[in-house]
């Protein structure tokens, strides 16, 4: 608020002039561009550097739910109809604030002015307006801190807008939280706010909120979701933030037939999809774009990223998937980890202590415990013994590991890539395979066991004497 209004004052001076100012100016501009049907434009004033963050990177591209703020209010934006979006940004963030935006929305242009002094609200929203045409109609100003904004919240406010601007002659409409407290989000006929903030003296522009300042001409819409307006200045505000959001995603996600054993200890990013009659245990952790199917059933604590499980899956506890496919009733875990472009496919199943990276494991394939698959491909009902690894790497390069279809590989079995073994091959527990092994072949990679009866006293003996012997040298 800026106080009381002094005759002599730079602010008393516009506020003389804004009564002096016929409504009959704005209003008739309003119409006119109206009548061009020009859409709706949006600024998000994205321009802020957040020195309550403490932090080098700007405010607007702190993460909430693992998504930046600016995209959170931007995605709502651009859910409203016919609505062009414009970032105030500044020198500093600019490319910053590019590149976030091109990697979150790649098949839409944005366009991105920069407040080149970032002197307070008038100069973000000038640089703004002066990039748009003067037959913009409709301005909704959006800051870029409000990662829990809708698309519902902004057309509350722009509806109301956009009728009390003709049945009232009101070119300003403030959405505020239902404790009256303005949000910084407003819309506003374009001509009515190019009269007001030209003449407004710099250093009171972050007030226009106030009714006030431009003359009782302020409307004010009570946002029906409290949290929409809640804006962020510090990592605690964040973690409210995430706490409100993953509730609203849990909430949707239950309406859609999923079942939480416990929310308050669940994450869910906000890309996650999840299909219906699926159960989610406690402390289950799912980012990115994750995609889950119907009647899955994963056992937490889990951390699930940007992968995809099919319908009828089961995820055991302490497994980590990232980047991952599991086809349709397949089964990892407990205690599995699949890495990136590992593939499960239908009724496979890779077992507790297994990791799989960059393989694919065949449909009705086990691969049940302690086991290693990296660079392979494994075909259909291969059974893979415990203890079994692919050894993908030679100190140069990765190599590539082939297994046919109803292969046996023993437990404890070594494959040192790059091999092949056949369809139907079997390969004798604790081998070391290191020539292609044919279809249909046995295969036996060890030394022939020895076996000396009545010398195992003797040869505890012996080694007692070494090791009284070694500790005396020492």
């Amino acid at each position: 608020m800026f106080g009381k209004n002094k005759e002599g004052s730079g602010l008393g001076k516009f506020m003389r002039k804004a009564k002096e100012s016929p409504r009959e100016t704005w209003v008739q501009k309003y119409k006119d561009a109206k009548n061009l049907n020009q859409g709706l434009c949006v600024l998000v004033l994205a321009a802020g550097s957040g020195q309550r963050m403490n932090s080098d990177l700007p405010l607007v591209l702190h993460p909430v739910s693992e998504v930046p703020m600016l995209c959170h209010v931007v995605r709502a934006a651009q859910e409203l109809e016919h609505s062009k979006v414009v970032i105030v940004a500044s020198p500093q963030s600019g490319a910053a604030v590019q590149q976030v935006l091109e990697g979150a929305f790649p098949s839409l242009g944005h366009d991105i002015v920069l407040q080149e002094k970032p002197t307070g609200f008038r100069d973000a929203v000038m640089a703004g307006l002066q990039s748009l045409p003067d037959s913009t109609a409709d301005l909704l100003v959006i800051p870029g801190n409000l990662p829990l904004l809708t698309s519902q919240a902004l057309a509350e406010v722009v509806q109301q807008g956009q009728r009390t601007a003709i049945e009232k002659c009101v070119g300003l409409t403030q959405l505020c939280a239902p404790s009256d407290e303005p949000s910084g989000i407003f819309w506003a006929a374009a001509a009515f706010l190019r009269e007001r903030l030209r003449d407004l003296p710099n250093g009171m522009s972050d007030s226009l909120d106030a009714e006030g300042l431009v003359d009782g001409q302020c409307e004010r819409c009570c946002a029906s979701d409290p949290s929409a307006t809640m804006a962020v200045h510090t990592r605690q505000e964040v973690v409210d933030a995430e706490t409100v959001l993953r509730r609203r995603h849990i909430r949707e996600h239950q309406a859609q037939g999923v079942t939480f054993r416990d929310p308050e200890n669940t994450f869910i990013s906000a890309g996650v999809d999840i299909g219906r009659d699926s159960v989610i245990g406690i402390g289950v952790q799912l980012y990115g774009n994750t995609s889950i199917g119907r009647c899955v059933r994963i056992d937490g604590p889990t951390v699930i990223i940007n992968s995809t499980v099919g319908s009828g899956c089961r995820i055991g506890a302490f497994s980590h998937l990232e980047q991952a496919t599991m086809a349709e009733n397949s089964g990892v875990g407990p205690f599995a980890r699949l890495r990136v472009g590992a593939v499960v496919e239908s009724a496979a199943y890779v077992g507790n202590f297994c990791e799989v990276k960059a393989a694919h494991v065949g449909a009705g394939t086990n691969v049940c415990h302690l086991s290693y698959l990296g660079d392979a491909e494994v075909g259909e009902n291969v059974n893979i013994g415990a203890g079994t690894i692919t050894c993908n790497y030679n100190g140069i390069a990765k190599n590539k590991t082939t297994i046919g279809s109803n292969a046996f590989i023993g437990s404890s079995s070594t494959l040192v890539a790059p091999v092949e073994v056949g369809e139907g091959a079997l390969v004798a527990a604790g081998s070391v395979i290191t020539s292609n092994v044919p279809g249909n072949a046995l295969a036996l990679g060890r030394s022939r066991q020895t076996t000396k009866e009545d010398r195992a006293d003797a040869t505890r003996e012996k080694l007692r004497e070494l090791h009284i012997q070694k500790q005396a040298e020492q």
